[in-house]
């Protein structure tokens, strides 16, 4: 048994205890429970926690959630292994990201004003989407487990995630959406949105580079549009 608390995750050894049958009646033996153990040890202000029990998200990939506090987000999966996610080339930038600048009494509360964080999967592309509800500074990322990669930022700004084995849905101003329709390409919530694609030009340090040509070569197209239903 896991306890996810703001602190660690602890593990907690339970047993049953002897059952006696008196008269017709069996009653369920009860369970003893043992002294919490951490899942890791950490420092004294505490790791692996979370401040957004509300925003935790189970899927195939395993146990997604965000540890505000240390301003990380962690993925444990089915087999227990617990990794850092946010530190596979989006690390400082989360840092700066999570913090919440329009935070109220509505955080992780799922309200249609409130903020906080809200974490879905996209089982046609094979992604765990997060999105903080932060007022203008709100935001969405998609993260790829089979890749260890963060891929893109998106326009949408759901308030909640939905999905079965094939499909993607978000709940957005009273409305469920359905993502990946090939017929409303970059259309989300009934608005149409423009594409920006960054890169990085160079990593050999602080040296100025003038680009005097660029070209973009398409190799593949990916759906990802929303349908009111």
């Amino acid at each position: 048994l896991l306890a996810h608390t703001t602190d660690n995750i602890y593990n907690i050894d339970y047993q049953r205890t002897t059952q006696f049958i008196i008269g017709d009646s069996t009653p369920a033996a009860p369970l003893v429970f043992g002294e919490p153990q951490e899942y890791l040890g950490g420092i004294e202000q505490g790791t692996l926690g979370t401040w957004d029990p509300n925003a935790g998200m189970m899927s195939p990939f395993g146990y997604t959630w965000v540890d505000w506090k240390a301003k990380a987000i962690y993925l444990m999966s089915p087999a227990g292994g617990i990794e850092e996610i946010s530190r596979y080339g989006m690390k400082k930038t989360l840092r700066k990201l999570l913090e919440f600048c329009n935070s109220n009494d509505c955080r992780d509360e799922k309200s249609v004003s409130g903020s906080g964080f809200v974490i879905g999967l996209d089982p046609t592309l094979e992604r765990i989407l997060f999105t903080k509800i932060d007022g203008d500074k709100s935001f969405t990322l998609s993260y790829s487990p089979m890749k260890k990669k963060w891929i893109s930022f998106h326009s949408y700004i759901p308030q909640f995630y939905m999905w079965d084995r094939d499909n993607l849905f978000s709940l957005k101003e009273g409305g469920i959406w359905k993502h990946n329709k090939a017929d409303s390409f970059g259309s989300f919530y009934g608005k149409k949105h423009t594409h920006e694609i960054e890169f990085v030009a160079s990593s050999g340090g602080y040296k100025h580079r003038f680009l005097y040509n660029a070209s973009l070569l398409w190799t593949e197209a990916r759906k990802d549009n929303l349908t009111r239903l």
